[in-house]
């Protein structure tokens, strides 16, 4: 298994263990009128930006840093800054998260960006990531 798909595998199964995240999936993602389970989670890789770690022409002579965007769907009837809560517990939880350390170099939160609230209580956030694993082949 590539560390590629280990880190998404990994990723998943963090979040799956987060309180208040009740689904958490690859799938393409539903647009928030057609959200059924709250909170839910999808994981989408965005950007591979591969960078020269030894010399060599193999893959695993390169750092990949790859650029993964958490699309949260929130309802936030009970509280109104319920997702406020969710964006702290998913942020902990990557950043505190020690197994997949054995495959990364560095992982960093790289910006939290909103939905207007136009179909609120709904609310939706992207949380983007940056991780920089050791490509192994």
């Amino acid at each position: 298994m590539s560390n590629f798909t280990i880190l998404l595998t990994e990723i998943k199964s963090v979040l799956e263990a987060t309180t208040g995240v009740n689904f958490v999936s690859h799938q393409k993602i539903p647009s928030l009128e057609q959200e059924d389970t709250f909170t839910s989670v999808y994981i989408q890789p965005t950007v591979d930006n591969f960078t020269p770690y030894i010399q060599g022409k193999a893959l695993h002579s390169y750092d990949n840093n790859v650029y993964i965007r958490l699309l949260v769907h929130t309802n936030n009837t009970a509280d109104e800054l319920g997702y406020t809560v969710v964006r702290e517990d998913i942020i902990t939880a990557i950043l505190d998260d020690k197994r997949i350390w054995s495959i990364l170099v560095d992982r960093d939160i790289v910006s939290v960006v909103y939905d207007d609230a136009n179909l609120y209580p709904l609310r939706s956030m992207e949380i983007l990531f940056e991780f920089r694993i050791r490509e192994d082949c």
